[in-house]
């Protein structure tokens, strides 16, 4: 999906934002679960745009933090942020780097790494005692109102988080899972536009015809001018023994 990100790295930031309290609650819970603190150093695979690297960089007291970012457009965004330090790489190629790391973050990513089993076995000899890695994914059957093709080309990539658990597990981790439910309203034009410009990699490969067909579907179910966003967010955390 490098294609993809790299023709909305500009917007990225604007269009997967949401709300001031969903980012926040969103970087509380990955602090909190990571327990990362001021001697960590942050391993943010496939890290986008560095949004997020800064911002935990900044509210954790973190020492140091890459962010990891295959496409060259968001590689390039990042790099806009000097308090982080930004490579464009894939995840073997951030494998060949033997970067220094105490706990790794894969948000919303891990949907687009192939050789998943490889990363874990990596990291899993890379990480100090007590390392960890916090991957936040969503559930297979995804909760936001999007048309019906639309989520089946999610499921289509989608890993389960059962299969994660025992794919970290064989890797020697311990492994757990919470879900948190978090709604909230939009309005539904910025939830169209939103779609409009393909904000989940999963939408890149719709016709312009095909999403507004789409759109058509979902303001079927929701006449009213605002569209309530039943968001799941999963968040798996496997530890170092």
């Amino acid at each position: 999906m490098t294609d993809h990100f790299d023709t909305i790295a500009d917007i990225y930031n604007k269009v997967w934002y949401f709300s001031e309290q969903y980012q926040q609650t969103m970087l509380t819970n990955i602090i909190d679960l990571l327990q990362l603190g001021k001697d960590d150093v942050l391993a943010d695979v496939g890290g986008g745009t560095g949004a997020y690297t800064r911002l935990l960089l900044e509210k954790a007291g973190l020492n140091k933090a890459y962010c990891i970012e295959p496409s060259r457009g968001m590689f390039l965004e990042s790099q806009k942020i000097p308090t982080i330090e930004s490579i464009c790489a894939d995840a073997d190629q951030f494998m060949r780097l033997d970067l220094d790391f105490t706990k790794v973050l894969l948000k919303e990513v891990v949907h687009h790494i192939p050789n998943r089993e490889t990363l874990w076995q990596y990291l899993h000899t890379k990480l100090p005692r007590q390392g960890k890695i916090l991957i936040v994914t969503r559930p297979y059957e995804i909760a936001l109102p999007l048309f019906e093709a639309a989520k089946s080309a999610f499921r289509q990539k989608q890993p389960k988080h059962e299969t994660l658990m025992q794919e970290l597990e064989a890797s020697g981790f311990n492994a757990s899972f919470n879900i948190h439910p978090y709604e909230f309203t939009l309005d539904k034009s910025v939830w169209f536009d939103m779609i409009r410009q393909r904000f989940m990699s999963d939408l890149a490969g719709f016709t312009e015809g095909e999403i507004e067909a789409g759109l058509q579907e979902i303001d079927a179910k929701h006449s009213a001018d605002t569209i309530e966003i039943p968001d799941r967010i999963i968040y798996l955390l496997a530890s170092v023994n």
